[in-house]
């Protein structure tokens, strides 16, 4: 949750959490402390951790990475205010009271992630829709066959890879990979670029790159800004790079940081659900078999 503060002065009416110390309440008496969002139960069975989180109200005290604390919003009209308002609920990281007292540990492998930077995420009001605008029209004028083409061949070589062993863990496998490979493309980047940006994604998301992971993205988004500045083509970042925006070098690479890193995570979390629906509810199961078949013919 992004405020110009660490944590609200108060929670929110109906919020049963308490911001002093390391201790809340939940709405049934008990006491918690903080709850880690980077353990290995987390990332084993995160949707079990939202529920229990719930049980706090509209907003959830939360340990992001060791050592940074936030509220995490877990009430949809609780997000859709947080979301429309952002004279309270700033997305400038400058503002964050925790950050500019030295509360958050700077070698943190998470800083970079959240640290304020030129691009849509990290602002907002005019600036926002400044930075915004060229993401939005350069992403309308992708040519929808080009997309689905790139789409069934990216798709084909990630299939490829693990069909012949009979098993795959799909969302590590497939659906993150998948709209990082498409998403490089579309802002110019060769086949063996886009390998490397999807490796290099799912090290930082993963935690296991940090730093490292971030600055190779960063240097792939500079080697292709650079190229598009000087030879346009027919792509998001050459559309971006001379958007009537005008953006400059610094807000035009961390604009594509910022697609590369994290532009795909909606659609990651689509072709997921779209899996767990094809795989696990009867209502698709003609279709799925139905896709097999033809498959195999």
């Amino acid at each position: 949750m992004s405020s110009s503060e660490s944590r609200p002065a108060a929670p929110p009416p109906g919020s049963p959490a308490h911001p002093e110390g390391t201790v809340v309440r939940t709405t049934d008496g008990r006491e918690m402390e903080w709850v880690p969002l980077y353990t290995p139960d987390f990332t084993a069975d995160p949707w079990a951790v939202y529920e229990r989180l719930r049980k706090f109200g509209p907003i959830a005290p939360v340990e992001y990475a060791p050592g940074i604390r936030a509220w995490l919003v877990v009430d949809y009209d609780a997000a859709l205010e947080v979301l429309r308002t952002a004279e309270t609920f700033s997305k400038d990281a400058r503002l964050w009271r925790a950050l500019k007292e030295g509360e958050v540990p700077l070698d943190s492998p998470v800083v970079p992630l959240i640290q304020w930077q030129r691009n849509a995420l990290h602002n907002h009001g005019e600036e926002h829709h400044r930075l915004r605008q060229p993401i939005t029209d350069s992403l309308e004028r992708v040519d929808p066959h080009r997309l689905r083409e790139s789409v069934e061949r990216h798709a084909d070589r990630l299939i490829d890879r693990f069909a012949a062993r009979g098993e795959a863990e799909l969302v590590g496998e497939y659906t993150w990979a998948l709209p990082v490979l498409v998403l490089a493309e579309m802002c110019g980047a060769t086949t063996e670029l886009s390998d490397q940006i999807l490796k290099d994604t799912t090290r930082l998301i993963d935690g296991t790159g940090g730093k490292a992971a971030l600055a190779q993205i960063a240097g792939y988004a500079a080697q292709i800004a650079a190229v598009k500045r000087e030879r346009p083509g027919a792509d998001v970042a050459s559309w971006m790079a001379h958007h009537p925006a005008a953006l400059d070098d610094e807000e035009l690479l961390r604009t594509l940081l910022l697609l590369l890193s994290f532009g795909s995570t909606k659609l990651q979390v689509l072709i997921a659900d779209a899996l767990r629906l094809l795989l696990s509810d009867d209502r698709f199961a003609g279709d799925l078999e139905g896709e097999i078949g033809r498959a195999h013919v």
